[in-house]
């Protein structure tokens, strides 16, 4: 195997270990934390300007009701 083809495989390992979260570099909270949910991109030909649109969601602690109701809220970006 030449050695470009090494220097390849050993970027895509360390890409792939690195971008899936299993080398925890700085802990966050859970609570601390956004998540983008749906994202839409649209193209005003007008303007000539790209939108994009976010959904976000940012969980919050447990508010120990019965019903579970999950928590979380969107909030204004």
């Amino acid at each position: 195997m030449s050695s470009r083809k090494r220097l390849i495989i050993l970027l895509i390992a360390c890409i792939l270990i690195l971008g899936s979260g299993c080398v925890d570099v700085e802990h966050r909270d859970i609570d601390r934390m956004y998540f983008v949910m749906g994202a839409l991109f649209d193209y005003d030909p007008e303007k000539e300007l790209y939108e994009v649109h976010t959904q976000v969601l940012r969980p919050g602690p447990l508010q120990g009701s019965r019903r579970g109701t999950g928590g979380g809220h969107l909030p204004d970006i």
